[in-house]
């Protein structure tokens, strides 16, 4: 905002921060097709397209205990929201999935469910690590490391002004 950059922004044709913001949600829903149906071990591709391919030709091996709570819950956060506004429906059922998952990982046995325990195994339990200022001092290629850091602020600009639009 130093820079005054915003205004150029919004020269932008609005159909392309709609086909930006389409894009991102796209791909993000994409990925969660793995997630609804309880497919695991996949193989991973290099392109995003292949993957997505790879869930779709091995649907016949879905589980049934991820449908049972991805669906309903899907289908209530667009329902909910619309039918009782005032209740924060995004925190609220999240909060019971969360309950949820917690008593199906107790007992595996009677619904499997895959949970971050499943699939990252035992996190440590440390809420943030301070890096070591001696392991900064030896990045050999800080051009690399600042055109990175510039391009993840550019994209974290341009969606706030989406967003804010």
């Amino acid at each position: 905002f130093y820079l005054d950059l915003q205004r150029y922004c919004l020269l932008m044709p609005r159909s392309v921060f709609e086909g930006f913001t389409l894009a991102v949600a796209r791909m993000i829903g994409l990925k969660q097709i793995n997630f609804a149906f309880g497919l695991t071990g996949l193989p991973e591709h290099e392109e995003f397209v292949d993957n997505v391919w790879e869930s779709l030709i091995n649907l016949d091996k879905a589980q049934w205990g991820s449908m049972v709570l991805f669906f309903p819950e899907t289908i209530a956060l667009f329902v909910l929201p619309r039918l009782f506004p005032t209740v924060p429906w995004m925190i609220t059922i999240p909060l019971a999935s969360i309950v949820i998952g917690y008593f199906a990982a107790a007992d595996a046995s009677v619904w499997n469910l895959p949970t971050l325990k499943t699939e990252f195994g035992a996190l440590p339990n440390v809420v943030a690590v301070l890096p070591n200022p001696d392991a900064l001092v030896q990045c050999d290629d800080f051009g690399g490391l600042f055109l990175a850091s510039a391009a993840v602020a550019l994209v974290a600009v341009l969606q706030t002004l989406i967003s804010a639009k």
